[in-house]
């Protein structure tokens, strides 16, 4: 995620005042190099400002919003630290719990988008101002990936280490996304009507008959090698084959040697058939659809293919070439456009949330979107096991990561395999951290090729072995 303004002089005064390495310990994430990263935001306390990322996301700060532990007003430069944490690997790297305890009552949250939000100035964090008479809050106006009236703005306790319910606030629909994927739609739209149906102006599988013996032709010429030459300019191949039948294009009769034909099989025509006189068969199979076969006169030699009527050849040269050829490039020119347009496009739609969750904070820290998980689960009995011979220890944690669910589940290792609950058919994978910045890992495809159903029909608990592997960070 970056920062979309101020980008340099924002760097600036990163290398100028804020080298302090320091930063206050809240969580204990399982691998400091996977932690999810803070953006760093540089804020004149006295003007205020308004931040835009790009997903989407707007940090709204007022003037005069920051407060030393004292409580005196902070003057000057201050470093805003900034993160948002999407997916369930984002939870997990970040160590933040989701277990929600309300009234003893204990549950898992499912998240639509949390944010960490800090202020610091000299090393030191700062506050929101709550000076009597001058109140200030910071509204986060933040791009969320998950629809729904259903989330709930929760404020992490980290001292109890437990989730505050806020308010229930409605999301506000991406207006600016839902332009993109409009713009998307007739941009395809555009695409499938100028993509050209064949090579300009015909396939290279495409033929025509010989049809020197009309004279009722368009631009006829009664040069028979500059028509064969004419055919080869249009792209068309010269069967050299003569026909005296007649067909049927889009349920007009025709006959065979005004049309231009499409040979389906994509098969090369054999020399004896311009050189020979043959019989031929033309046998409508459906709709500007024949068989199309061909027998020398001596009855040794038969050739059949597959053919298709594409077009009335008057129409093909009724345009020059010239235009043909600029229509053509026009058309490509114009895709090109298109296609590069699209890809900017989907890139911006990738980047942008499907709604806004906007909440006023009047304390610095970690703030969620959620809902309690309330799905349907399947009861095993597990045990692991892990390369290499490497053993677990007892009351080690093993986390169970809903990527689908955007959740995270944690457990306390037992010896001789304990219960847990599985959300069946997810994307699901479970990790445990291991000794030497390592982690032990059972993957989401292994998880797949569980039979949920049929452990559900079990009148007993099922047993399963998770047979873990290593990887190295």
């Amino acid at each position: 995620m970056k920062i979309t303004k101020n980008f340099f002089f924002i760097a600036f005064l990163f290398l100028l005042f804020f080298s302090c390495s320091e930063k206050k310990e809240l969580i204990k994430e399982p691998f400091e190099s996977l932690d999810p990263e803070f953006i760093t935001i540089a804020i004149f306390a006295e003007k205020g400002d308004t931040v835009n990322l790009t997903n989407g996301t707007q940090i709204i700060v007022p003037p005069n919003a920051f407060m030393h532990s004292n409580k005196k007003i902070v003057r000057g430069w201050v470093e805003v630290l900034y993160r948002e944490l999407h997916s369930a690997d984002d939870i997990f790297y970040s160590g933040i719990s989701m277990k929600y305890d309300s009234a003893g009552i204990k549950n898992h949250l499912q998240t639509a988008g949390m944010f960490e939000i800090r202020a610091l100035q000299n090393c030191k964090f700062l506050k929101i101002n709550n000076c009597e008479n001058c109140e200030k809050s910071i509204k986060v106006h933040m791009a969320s990936y998950q629809n729904g009236n259903d989330y709930n703005f929760y404020f992490f306790d980290e001292e109890k280490n437990n989730w505050v319910f806020k308010k229930n606030v409605a999301p506000e629909i991406n207006s600016r996304k839902k332009e993109i994927k409009k713009e998307i739609d007739i941009l395809r739209k555009r695409m499938e009507e100028i993509t050209p149906k064949q090579r300009f102006p015909v396939d290279e599988d495409c033929f025509i008959f010989d049809y020197n013996a009309f004279i009722d032709i368009f631009s006829y010429d009664s040069n028979y090698q500059k028509n064969i030459n004419k055919s080869h300019w249009y792209g068309i191949k010269w069967s050299g084959i003569q026909a005296h039948e007649y067909a049927k294009f889009n349920g007009k009769r025709y006959h065979a040697a005004l049309l231009v034909w499409k040979d389906l099989l994509k098969k090369e025509f054999p020399k004896w058939i311009s050189k020979h006189k043959i019989q031929k068969i033309l046998k409508e199979l459906d709709t500007n659809k024949y068989l199309l076969t061909v027998i020398s006169n001596d009855n040794k030699r038969i050739y059949s293919t597959e053919i298709e009527a594409i077009r009335p050849l008057k129409s093909l040269y009724a345009k020059k070439l010239n235009n043909w050829i600029k229509e053509y490039k026009r058309k490509v020119k114009e895709l090109e456009e298109i296609k590069k347009r699209l890809e900017n496009l989907e890139k911006i739609k990738k980047l942008e949330a499907d709604v806004f969750r906007s909440y006023k904070i009047r304390e610095f820290g970690i703030y969620n979107w959620d809902k309690i998980m309330k799905e349907e689960n399947v009861k095993v009995f597990a045990t692991f096991e892990i390369e290499g011979g490497k053993k677990l220890i007892e009351n080690q944690q093993i986390s169970c990561i809903y990527e689908d669910k955007k959740s995270v589940i944690k457990y306390n290792y037992k010896k001789n395999g304990f219960e847990i609950l599985f959300i069946p058919n997810t994307k699901t994978k479970i990790i445990a951290v291991m000794p030497d910045n390592t982690m032990a890992i059972f993957s989401e495809q292994k998880f797949q090729e569980i039979d949920f159903e049929k452990i559900k029909e079990s009148s007993e608990v099922d047993k399963i072995n998770f047979k873990m592997y290593l990887k190295k960070i």
